[in-house]
């Protein structure tokens, strides 16, 4: 029995083992997949075309020369679902956000952009640029390629691409209508809008030197979180006031966009979704006749209340013509209901007034008339089939169904913008196998599965056009934006928090901050001789950590290290700082891009890409033309030191404060303490003062305080070695250990 009780055990200490190596090779691939995104799927910035995800690179064969935007404002709906998500992984674990939030603000105006030039840039219009809800699904032209070579030579790709095909450019060139907004671009965008007023609290905005950036040029708000609600307004009012129908604005006949145009028979479900949006709370109302989820059901109105309770049939709307019910549909449905937390079928209808209940008319007191009106109107409710709260078991029924296309990523959705518990009805291992099935240089299919990713990345989007894995025309081949794993990255982990341990903990790998001292506590330790510790980042490392004396710590970056007031490197501690550049042939720190079967090797230390944290539009007359150097390649900082240095390859060096001080006791202590914060000798006010355990975990945090005196209390974590790190009014930074008994 020994024996055995000693094989599962090493089983078990083996499959924990694997699922570590599986999460960090993970978050190392999400990492990687945002780099590719912005620098071989997008130009990041402000002008026309710019913040608009391609969806496909080197479109139809592997030698083409074709990049395609086509639904784009559906890729910019996953992008911006992506960055709300990635937000709050960050923010939640104290990682930097900077480049998210700047990100997501460029997303957030490309879309603004598409609204508000869309009447001048759509057939019929007669109208002037407005920001009214109209929107066009992308501006790509046919020189964008010529404006931005990085993006047209690509960075991780190896394939070259100056051809555009763009639904913008169609228009422009044939009259192809298809550029014009439709109900499934505005469904992606009510579940991109409904994360960010879930996931990006208020009052964050992108701000140039301390200044908040306005998000569009109609009004002065810059705040994201309020945009989504706005951006929300503006779509739904616009379909709304024209009674659900989609017209092209200002036509001298009213004309219909040319497709998905008849929004009637949804317009229950995109009330509620906007009302989620807008409110974000659930009530379960009645408002005769149908039950509203909301307090506030502001965007219902009688049609969208009858649509509810109308036996029609779904239909795409095609030119005025009716046509085929598309696959689509059916994700498209489940979509707007997962967002609204709210049934629209169409197959609620008034049923049969049951004898019972007319009877109970008979017995009615006609001598009064507020209590008959009460009870015909509840005896007239209930005959109804009301449309009813959907529950995260119809939503994960549904995706493994009958003919499933696997949507597993709705119960993920809809735990993470309404609660529970996915993983009581999908099993967590569906999600990592899928996860750890992406390949490592980003998905794309060429003919499967010859020249293709596994098959459940043999589609475009695993969150749209999974009916597509393993099939695929030279219409639908190319490389793909891979935004469809990163949605499933965030998701999945959002939903983990709390209820799946995980083992290796969330670490923005493009801009690392590094505040665990070495050796740790880790058994055995991390950061030895035996076991040196090599940090990597994409872009930017900042330590503000102790080596101590006995340690070996390495880090590498692909832009700047900055090592900031609270860095010590011991006397004895070995400590090396190197800059590398950016390998084009490489994926990253990964492999070859042209031998994709191969196997990624995730320890390599030697090889760093360059992310770009600013905007970089490469037109020649742009001013916001930011070009890292790396004149300094290879260059090492070896440190023996308490001073705090910055190496910089970007000219950007960091003002280093003053050190201030911190006082605990007492110091070991049981885990209540009082601690003061100092500036020369005298206490000051603090901007945030924040406590980690060795995993650098948050355990206790306080924002802005003018209080001399904190009394703080984490008796209820176990003993061990804590650090306290502390932000006063000045901006100076402080660190200092702690140890609970």
């Amino acid at each position: 029995m020994k024996k055995y009780k000693s094989i599962l055990l090493i089983v078990l200490l083996f499959s924990i083992q694997l699922k570590a190596q599986d999460d960090l090779t993970n978050m190392k691939k999400y990492w990687f997949y945002h780099y590719r995104l912005v620098n071989d799927f997008l130009a990041k910035g402000d002008k026309q075309g710019e913040s608009e995800p391609m969806g496909q690179r080197a479109l139809g064969a592997s030698n083409s020369s074709t990049a395609k935007w086509g639904d784009q404002t559906i890729c910019l709906a996953q992008y911006i679902s992506v960055l709300a998500t990635e937000y709050k992984l960050l923010h939640d674990r104290s990682q930097p956000t900077d480049t998210t939030v700047q990100e997501l603000y460029y997303a957030l105006r490309a879309f603004n952009r598409l609204d508000y030039t869309a009447e001048t840039n759509t057939s019929y219009c007669t109208d002037a640029n407005s920001l009214n809800g109209f929107f066009m699904r992308d501006d790509v032209s046919y020189n964008f390629l010529i404006n931005h070579p990085k993006l047209a030579q690509g960075v991780t790709s190896g394939r070259i691409v100056n051809i555009v095909k763009s639904d913008y450019l169609a228009h422009l060139n044939t009259g192809d209508r298809g550029d014009e907004m439709s109900q499934d671009q505005v469904m992606h965008l009510m579940g991109a809008f409904a994360l960010v007023r879930t996931c990006i609290p208020l009052g964050v905005s992108y701000k140039i030197n301390g200044i908040s950036q306005p998000l569009n040029v109609a009004d002065p708000n810059a705040d994201i979180y309020q945009e989504a609600i706005n951006i929300t307004d503006r779509i739904i009012s616009y379909i709304k006031n024209s009674s659900w129908i989609i017209y092209i604005p200002h036509t001298a006949v009213n004309t219909k966009v040319y497709q998905g145009s008849d929004a009637y028979y949804i317009a229950y479900g995109f009330a509620e979704a906007a009302n989620y949006i807008k409110w974000g709370s659930s009530s379960n109302l009645i408002y005769f006749p149908v039950v509203h989820r909301y307090s506030n059901p502001n965007y219902q109105d009688a049609l969208s209340e009858t649509s509810c309770v109308t036996p029609l049939p779904f239909t795409w709307m095609m030119n005025g013509q009716n046509a085929i019910n598309f696959i689509h549909d059916d994700y498209k449905r489940d979509l707007i209901a997962t967002v609204g937390d709210s049934w629209y079928t169409h197959s609620l209808i008034i049923s049969t007034v049951k004898p019972v209940q007319i009877i109970s008319f008979i017995k009615l007191d006609w001598r009064h008339p507020l209590k008959l009106f009460t009870e015909i109107t509840t005896a007239f409710v209930n005959a109804l089939e009301l449309p009813k709260p959907v529950t995260l078991s119809e939503v994960s029924s549904k995706v493994k169904g009958i003919n499933p296309y696997n949507y597993y990523h709705f119960p993920l959705l809809y735990q993470a913008l309404h609660g529970n518990n996915a993983f009581n009805y999908i099993s967590p291992n569906t999600y990592t196998s899928l996860l750890n099935l992406a390949p490592p240089c980003g998905p794309y299919n060429y003919s499967y599965p010859n020249n293709s990713s596994t098959y459940e990345w043999t589609a475009d989007s695993r969150v749209y056009d999974a009916e597509d894995r393993g099939k695929g025309t030279t219409d639908s081949y190319g490389e793909y934006n891979g935004l469809d794993y990163m949605l499933y990255y965030n998701l999945y982990h959002l939903a983990a928090d709390n209820i799946i341990q995980p083992t290796v903990p969330t670490v923005n790998y493009m801009d690392r901050v590094i505040t665990i001292p070495f050796p740790t506590t880790d058994n055995p330790p991390f950061g030895t001789a035996t076991n040196p510790a090599n940090l990597i980042a994409f872009n930017t490392i900042t330590a503000s950590n102790i080596a101590n004396s006995n340690s070996v710590v390495t880090y590498r970056a692909g832009s700047s290290i900055v090592l900031k007031p609270g860095f010590t490197a011991k006397s004895g501690s070995v400590f090396h700082a190197y800059i590398q550049p950016t390998d084009p042939s490489t994926c990253g720190e990964y492999i070859n891009t042209n031998n994709r079967s191969s196997t990624p090797d995730y320890t390599r230390q030697t090889t760093f890409v360059n992310y770009p944290k600013s905007a970089s539009t490469e037109y020649a007359y742009s001013s916001e033309v930011t070009t890292p150097t790396n004149d300094n390649k290879n260059n090492e900082v070896s440190k023996n030191t308490t001073s705090a240095t910055s190496v910089n390859t970007q000219n950007a060096p960091e003002t280093m404060q003053t050190v201030s001080g911190i006082l605990v006791n007492p110091n070991p202590n049981n885990g209540t303490f009082q601690l003061m914060v100092t500036h020369k000798n005298q206490s000051i006010g603090v901007k945030e003062i924040k406590v980690y355990d060795m995993m650098n975990n948050i355990v206790w945090s306080i924002g802005s305080a003018e209080d001399a005196v904190f009394n703080i209390d984490i008796s209820g974590y176990k003993p061990g070695i804590y650090y306290v790190r502390s932000v006063n009014t000045l901006g100076e930074v402080e660190m200092k250990k702690l140890i609970k008994q």
